[in-house]
């Protein structure tokens, strides 16, 4: 009986020493699967924080850096090597503000292309032009690029000061401080694309303008280029008028960051060198042979050109034998009389004197009355001429006295005249190593309502616009030094496929959903292990 329950009791002892030993193996073993779990758990947490500091470190630096490879065959969405040194050499600052939201700039230029005129197979270019703009800031901190929404209240003050030059939704407005005064440009559809007509249908009465190219690098450098520059001094000759018609022009000049003098000698001696451009403004007094032969030394210069001349011009004033023969050496001929127009479409309602013209693209709108019939000489003395502005196929010239209301105008030839012509010259020899030498020009215009008239206020009316482009190109004030390839797409790329809502739909599979989905995963695996202990 005894030895029954010794036997008894060594079982029971034996039975608890195994029991007390699968516990401590199984509290030793939960220890080491919970430490397994934990170490796990704590390297996929410090794991899913690096996956997303990373990407907003990617993010950040992709809007200051050019992070991304250009696969396209033609490197559409690449700036040209040397364009990109320009940048990144610049040293002052520069505003660059897209008259759009990033989203809709491409929608808005479309829509502004469409209301010109202007067809385009697809929206290639304009997003094209998106992109590159937002890389002159990853290159150069200096250069601030910012997208407004004209519909915002942050575009309110920008619209109010910059009216004058905007055109369009999607317009650039390029200003720097850098000279101790604002300069600014605008730039708008007909600076950024290039454009190529199609006469296949003229016989049929109309043609077709396409967007066939991209000159934004051009266009937008250049427009640095100029509001990093020094004023350009502009010499207004006023002596051999007897109206003033400056007043305005003047004003106009001096908010676009000319200096301007007037010089008012009825006898022009000499003409200093300092000037980038002179101006005539509606001579009714001609000019002496003398005169005529400083005017002449000063736009070659020496023989290193890169001067200017405009003359204004009106049928109401004589007609001037000396300075009308000057213009004609440089391929532009004034005739005697004034131009009338004969569709009733295109003239003020009871004046034909009084009439619209418009530029190639048929993108600027001139209003212009007493206009004296302008056309390209038939001997061009070297000269290259070019109709900036021009009439209708419809217009005609007659005698200066002809009335409003006179009935003769089939007796007269119609065609078409030019309001604004421009003729331009170089040296004949030239540096080979010189891409860009530099040229005189000499512009014409064919009306005082260039200068002044009740139209010029009228905002669809470029009138002013037109004046003041004509003395930045005279005067080389809108030229940039530096010079690049147009960007023409011939190839669709998958890089034009990338749009702004499939880099956010990357950016939030990247940032959030992964390391979300490798969270829960960390999870699960170590509740599992956990449960399994």
């Amino acid at each position: 009986m005894d030895n029954l329950e010794n036997k008894t009791e060594n079982e029971t002892k034996s039975i608890m020493e195994t029991l007390k030993s699968a516990k401590k193996s199984k509290r030793i073993k939960n220890e080491l699967l919970f430490k397994k779990g934990g170490v796990s758990l704590a390297v996929t947490a410090l794991f899913i924080v690096a996956v997303i500091l990373f990407n907003i470190l990617i993010g950040a630096l992709s809007d200051r850096f050019v992070l991304e490879y250009d696969f396209s065959k033609d490197k559409v969405t690449t700036l040209n090597k040397d364009n990109v040194e320009y940048i990144k050499k610049l040293d002052k600052d520069v505003s660059v503000i897209v008259c759009s939201d990033e989203d809709s700039y491409v929608d808005y230029v479309s829509y502004a292309a469409q209301n010109s005129g202007l067809q385009f197979e697809s929206t290639g270019y304009f997003e094209q032009t998106q992109k590159l703009i937002k890389k002159y800031a990853s290159y150069n901190k200096k250069i601030d690029v910012k997208f407004v929404n004209p519909n915002s209240s942050e575009f309110t003050e920008i619209g109010e000061k910059y009216s004058s030059k905007i055109k369009n939704p999607g317009d650039i407005i390029v200003i720097s401080k850098a000279t101790g005064t604002e300069r600014s440009k605008v730039l708008g559809l007909s600076d950024i694309y290039d454009v190529t007509t199609d006469d296949s249908y003229a016989q049929m009465g109309y043609s077709t303008s396409i967007v066939t190219g991209n000159n934004i690098e051009n266009a937008l450098t250049g427009a640095i280029s100029y509001v990093l520059n020094s004023d350009k001094k502009i010499a207004v000759l006023t002596g051999h008028s007897t109206k003033d018609y400056t007043n305005d022009y003047v004003s106009m000049l001096k908010q676009n960051n000319f200096t301007v003098d007037t010089l008012s000698n009825k006898l022009i001696t000499k003409i200093s060198d300092e000037y980038a451009e002179i101006v005539i403004p509606v001579a009714d007094i001609d000019f002496s042979d003398d005169e005529i032969s400083v005017i002449s030394e000063f736009l070659i210069n020496g023989g290193k050109y890169g001067k200017g001349l405009t003359v204004f011009t009106d049928a109401s004033a004589p007609y001037l034998p000396v300075l009308y023969d000057f213009l004609d050496e440089w391929g532009i001929t004034a005739e005697e009389g004034k131009l009338f127009e004969t569709n009733g479409e295109n003239h003020m309602e009871n004046d034909p004197s009084t009439f619209a013209s418009v530029d190639e693209e048929q993108t600027t709108l001139c209003v212009s009355s007493a206009n004296v019939p302008l056309i390209a000489s038939e001997k061009t003395n070297g000269c290259t001429v070019t109709s900036v502005i021009a009439t209708s196929g419809t217009t005609i010239a007659v005698p200066k006295n002809t009335p409003n209301n006179f009935t003769g105008a089939d007796k007269y030839e119609k065609k078409t005249y030019s309001t604004v012509i421009r003729s331009e010259k170089g040296a004949t020899v030239v540096d080979a190593t010189d891409a860009n030498p530099p040229k005189s020009y000499v512009t014409a215009l064919s009306s005082s309502y260039f200068l002044q008239s009740e139209y010029n206020e009228n905002a669809m009316v470029s009138n002013k616009n037109v004046a003041v482009n004509v003395t930045e190109n005279n005067s080389g004030a809108e030229k940039s030094d530096i010079q690049f390839v147009t960007k023409t797409i011939t190839n669709e790329s998958f890089s034009e496929k990338v749009t702004q809502s499939k880099v956010t739909t990357v950016r939030i599979i990247f940032i959030f959903v992964i390391p979300i989905i490798v969270l829960a995963l960390g999870i699960f695996v170590y509740i599992r292990r956990r449960n399994a202990a």
